[in-house]
């Protein structure tokens, strides 16, 4: 992968000259090219971990456009340097503090791609640099939605590498309150970060379930102060700004009713899915009546005791397609009369 760099190495060409007009290629317009010109200056530092450090000072220090791709750079030579070089703890050392220091400029993709760079740091020291994400998640509410975007990297497929689910629990335990917090963007992260671990790290959610259930739970519940009327016309139509972290939760439960029965009380586990079964919101609904059909296998005497509301709720579906007739164009409308 560091062709490049091996490729300084049996030349003549300076590093500092390579590095330069790797820089200068990041000014350009073309965003393919300077997506191009980052990966070849991380591969370059991958292959000179000791120039790591200046390219992560000079991320820093830049202030224009150019700072988005040096961190894709960035992330992209720790990438390679956490799979193959010795080096590779004692460079994390030096550069977590800066990170800490950085304050990039407002951009999602900026703000996720320097996440990536922090999970893949963790990697170096899972148990000390996890500690040190929970330090700073207990240091102010404020670092929350950071914490958890860091969180997500951690736990997904591709950032996951090394790191165990014993390192990983004190922050995940840490992070359960933020599911019922009061701003639904840290509401929606937090629900974000337990729906990769129900699918992914079964085990570690196993162990956080007497805090996790009830959090989920609360979730579910429709809140009507998040519900308002919008008139266009002589039509009314209905906003539910809170379907979304509410189907987060749903997916968080399906996967809790999956593999959880034997460990969470039946009730507890059947209540928001036979109340979800009458939601508005089609994939919510959908998820709940695909759980309601495992769980008839798994506690089938449980799921009877609901079957009234169950099937009341099935019927106003049916009724409701049914009463649903489709708008049809002019020559579907033709060929509809001629058959």
């Amino acid at each position: 992968m560091q062709v490049l760099g091996h490729a300084i190495k049996a030349s003549e060409l300076k590093l500092a000259d390579v590095v330069e007009t790797l820089v200068a290629k990041l000014r350009g317009k073309l965003s393919v090219l300077r997506k191009t010109a980052a990966q070849s200056l991380g591969e370059v530092m991958a292959a000179y971990p000791v120039q790591m450090l200046e390219l992560v000072e000079l991320m820093v220090m830049r202030e224009d456009d150019v700072q988005e791709y040096l961190v894709l750079s960035v992330k992209h030579g720790l990438k390679l340097l956490s799979r193959a070089s010795g080096e590779y703890p004692r460079l994390a050392a030096q550069i977590w503090p800066l990170l800490m220091d950085f304050t990039p400029k407002e951009g999602k993709n900026l703000r996720s791609t320097l996440a990536k760079c922090f999970a893949l740091l963790i990697r170096a020291s899972p148990e000390e640099y996890i500690s040190k994400l929970v330090g700073l998640l207990k240091s102010g509410r404020d670092k929350a939605p950071f914490v958890l975007l860091v969180a997500g990297k951690i736990v997904s497929g591709n950032y996951a590498e090394g790191i165990t689910d014993d390192a990983l629990y004190p922050l995940i335990v840490d992070l359960i309150p933020f599911i019922e917090d009061g701003d639904r963007d840290i509401s929606t992260q937090a629900l974000y970060v337990f729906k990769l671990l129900s699918s992914m790290r079964v085990g570690l959610l196993a162990r956080t379930l007497d805090e996790l259930v009830p959090a989920v739970h609360s979730k579910t519940k429709i809140d009507e102060s998040l519900i308002r009327i919008q008139v266009f016309g002589p039509k009314r139509y209905r906003i539910d700004e809170g379907r979304e972290f509410r189907a987060l939760a749903y997916n968080i439960w399906y996967n809790l009713c999956d593999k959880f029965t034997a460990k969470i009380d039946a009730e507890t586990l059947l209540e928001p899915v036979v109340r979800g079964l009458d939601e508005e919101e089609p994939d919510i609904r959908i998820t709940c009546q695909e759980a309601i059909m495992d769980l008839c296998d798994k506690m089938p005497q449980e799921v009877e005791k609901h079957i009234d509301a169950i099937s009341s709720s099935l019927i106003k579906v049916f009724q409701a397609k049914k009463e649903k007739t489709p708008m049809l164009n002019d020559i579907e409308q033709q060929k509809k009369n001629s058959t």
